[in-house]
Formats: structure tokens, sequence, C-alpha cells
């Protein structure tokens, strides 16, 4: 009886210094990670350190490390409680945004003053968009993300001449261009401060990108271009807390997208563009906005 009950306590003993004990990665820059390893798969080492007081949940690559141990440290830095309950930050971000947006593509080859500043003035409009995002680790997420604008134009009096300058018809001018942009995305983010509402995030995105534009003058000519491509975006923002789930977000962002072949409906026929390189519609564009940031419990 005295043998087994010895055994039983070394056993104990066993059990309670390995959950004690922390683990080892030495990663191939030559740093040491006193950590707690809590899974590897898919060639991804999964593990949880502490930071600053404040104990992060991230993930490495196994081809980014030279060597990883378990039970190295016998004195942890991150407990067992802290292990149980690691997934202190939210795993689920939704965001609504409005701004400014600017057509950075294409040239205005206009002669005349007025005209040129009025199409210049096309290059700038409102743009409502919104994201989701599910953060599998603290740093790393995956989302889509959705932007529309309609820029809107109108010029009184433009006088259209035929061939040997001969004013045949004054009127109104009038331009319609709409742009949507739907992507699935790729998001970090990074944490600042003690509040898990703060942080910058960096996101990437291929998708969907539309553009539409109408123009008419008078009842002397229609016409509408439409056609669709893909698109990349990049965004770079910083969100800021308002209270425990909501923040308030600022981002920028750069979206790339050309069309190469398009539709062109002039009124009474509707004909296939496939446009040569100087042909091509341009329709990246910059984009500032603020909005409202929505993080679920952890």
């Amino acid at each position: 009886m005295i043998k087994y009950l010895f055994k039983s306590i070394l056993l104990v003993f066993f059990l309670a210094n390995n959950l004690m004990a922390q683990d080892l990665i030495v990663t191939d820059s030559g740093d040491s990670i006193n950590c707690k390893i809590t899974k590897i798969k898919n060639e991804m080492i999964y593990f949880v350190y502490k930071q600053d007081n404040e104990i992060r949940n991230t993930l490495i690559p196994v081809k980014k490390t030279v060597n990883h141990q378990y039970n190295y440290y016998n004195q942890p830095e991150v407990s067992l409680k802290e292990v149980q309950f690691k997934d202190k930050y939210s795993h689920w971000r939704f965001g609504l945004d409005a701004g400014y947006l600017y057509y950075a593509g294409g040239k205005n080859n206009e002669s005349d003053p007025a005209i040129r500043k009025y199409f210049n003035g096309l290059r700038s409009g409102l743009v409502l968009g919104g994201d989701m995002t599910y953060y599998f680790t603290e740093m790393f997420g995956i989302g889509i993300k959705y932007n529309s604008n309609e820029n809107r134009g109108k010029m009184y009096g433009v006088t259209l001449s035929d061939e040997n300058g001969t004013i045949v018809e004054v009127g109104t001018l009038n331009d319609i261009i709409k742009t949507t942009y739907i992507a699935p995305s790729f998001s970090t983010r990074f944490y600042s401060g003690n509040n898990n509402n703060n942080a910058f995030f960096m996101n990437i995105g291929f998708g969907w990108l539309n553009y539409n534009r109408t123009e008419s003058f008078a009842d002397s000519y229609y016409y509408n271009i439409s056609g669709s491509t893909i698109g990349c975006n990049y965004d770079l923002g910083y969100d800021i807390s308002l209270s425990k789930y909501f923040a308030l977000g600022f981002q920028a962002s750069y979206t790339m997208g050309v069309l190469s072949s398009y539709t062109l409906n002039d009124g009474t026929s509707t004909t296939s563009i496939y446009a040569n390189p100087e042909e091509y519609i341009n329709t990246s564009h910059f984009t500032l906005t603020v909005g409202l940031r929505f993080t679920t419990p952890n």
C-alpha cells in the first residue's frame, strides 16, 4: 500500500512539474522564446507567450525555427490558468465605413479648361463600405470586404460644335460613375496598449471590381460603359476603443483595377469592346474612411 502511495505521489509530482514547465522555441534568427506550445499542425507551431505582462496567442512556421523543446523551463512565464484561458482577444470584427474616394487612374486631355476642371471633379466622391473578419489567432485573420461609390457631375451651358467650329447645340453635360468592389481578404492585427480594441490593421485582398459610367449631353449623345475585372486592395487602419466591444476606426485604402474589355451602349446598340492598351480604363482609386467597429466577446 505504501509502495502504491509513493508511486502515486511521484506521478502527481511529475505531472505537476510538466504542467508548470515552460516550452522553448528557437527561431532561425537566433531568438529564444519562453512559451507554452499548444499544438503543432500543418507545419505551424501554435503557442502562448507573455509580453509586457499581456498574454499573446500566435503561431510560427516550423521552417522558421531551428528547434523546439517541451518542458525546457522550470520557471514558467505563462501560468497554466493563463494557458487555459489564452484567447484574450476577439475572434470576430465587423466594420462600417464612409468617406472620401479619389480615382487615381486615367488622363484628362481636354483642351477646354472648364471641361477639364469638370472631369477632374468627377475623380472624387463619397464611398460607403463594410468588412467582416475572423481572427483565428490574435494576429492573423481572414474576411470579406465591400465598398461602393457613385460620383455624379452636371455642367450647364456646354456648347457642342461641328468640325468647322460652328455651334450646333448648347445643353447640359451629365455623368454618373459607379464602382463596386467585393473581395476576400487576409488581415494582420497588432494590438497597442492594454485595451484589446485599440489596434493597427494591415489587409490585402483580391476580388471582383465592377465599373459603370453613363454620360449624356442634351439630345445629342448618350453612352454607357460597363465592365468587370479582378481588383486588388491594400488597407491600413487603426481602431480606437470607445467601449469594450465598440471602436472608432480610421482607414486608408488603395484599390487597383484595369478594364481591358467592356460593354459600350450608345442608346441604340450594345457593343463588346476588347480594348488596345491605350484604351484600357484604369479604375484604381484611393479611399480615406472613418467608421464604427464592433468586436464580439472572446
